[in-house]
């Protein structure tokens, strides 16, 4: 039976769940699209938090292994989304580049400049 496809579970990679996450998705980029002037202010507050994605998504996951506020989903959002804005501002305001997103690049600038040296590729 095809019926499995409609499974929906969380965090299930069935057909339907993709879809619907994917539409879902992009009705809140588009509405944010169209909003977006209308909530500058907003937009100031959680410019930062896009900036430094990496940073915030890994203490994100350090968060949810630690195992607190794991019985309580709500309390959890609140205090996680919260720290994450009051953080980025923080240190957007610095401006400086995320913590994470700047080892990354300090990293990713390294190997280029390696790879730059050496010059062209030469294939035997």
């Amino acid at each position: 039976s095809w019926w499995w496809l409609a499974v929906v579970g969380p965090y299930s990679p069935m057909p339907l769940e993709l879809l619907h996450t994917i539409g879902t998705s992009a009705a809140v980029l588009g509405l944010v699209l169209l909003l977006g002037k209308a909530f500058d202010p907003i937009r100031a507050v959680l410019v930062p938090a896009g900036s430094m994605t990496l940073t915030l998504y890994s203490a994100h996951l350090l968060f949810l292994a630690s195992g607190v506020l794991g019985e309580q989903p709500f309390a959890s959002l609140a205090v996680q989304a919260g720290a994450a804005i009051v953080f980025a501002v923080i240190w957007h305001g610095s401006g400086r580049r995320g913590p994470l997103e700047a080892v990354v690049g300090a990293v990713s600038g390294k190997a280029r400049a390696r790879i730059l040296a050496t010059g062209p590729n030469r294939m035997g």
